[in-house]
């Protein structure tokens, strides 16, 4: 007996699901898995994907290209081109982000700490995503249990919110 294959899930409309995916450094592993996630679950979609080869300033031009692409879902990659496409939460001016469009991020480290969220449990905006390590005050418990230290030095780019965030919960 032949295994049926489950039916494909479309947009109400009928059309596929259209999703823009704006990666940092090419296509990731974590990409890849997103869209294995995405075949798996029988969701089609049309996946338009745009890299801005480690330059987040390439993100505004995007952003006016979505309005055209009318994306239903924009799947982000990292803290700094989840910051260009929604901003903060409490951002006084939410000009130039995306407010009306699902954004799903992925490889944020701090979203809390990054103001992506306010909370994890109910975002309260139209972004949530997934958080890719394990929490700062975990690891240092897991390491004094291996070897306890009175000092610790800290490799991290400054440039990165997310890295500011996680040095500040070490201190």
């Amino acid at each position: 007996m032949a295994a049926q294959e489950s039916p494909r899930l479309r947009h109400a409309s009928g059309r596929p699901f259209r999703i823009l995916m704006i990666t940092f450094r090419g296509e990731t592993d974590v990409d890849r898995g997103f869209r294995n996630y995405l075949s798996e679950a029988g969701l089609e979609a049309q996946i338009t994907v745009r890299d801005v080869q480690q330059d987040v300033a390439q993100v505004p031009e995007i952003l006016q290209e979505a309005t055209q692409l009318r994306p239903d879902l924009i799947y982000v990659w990292g803290t700094p081109i989840t910051l260009a496409v929604v901003g903060t939460y409490d951002a006084a001016d939410g000009t130039g982000f995306i407010r009306d469009i699902p954004v799903v991020f992925a490889l944020v480290a701090a979203p809390l700490q990054s103001r992506i969220v306010a909370r994890l449990d109910a975002p309260g905006r139209n972004v949530t995503g997934a958080v890719h390590v394990v929490p700062t005050d975990v690891q240092l418990r897991a390491m004094q249990s291996y070897r306890p230290f009175q000092k610790m030095g800290v490799l991290y780019n400054g440039a990165e919110q997310n890295s500011r965030a996680i040095v500040g919960q070490a201190r």
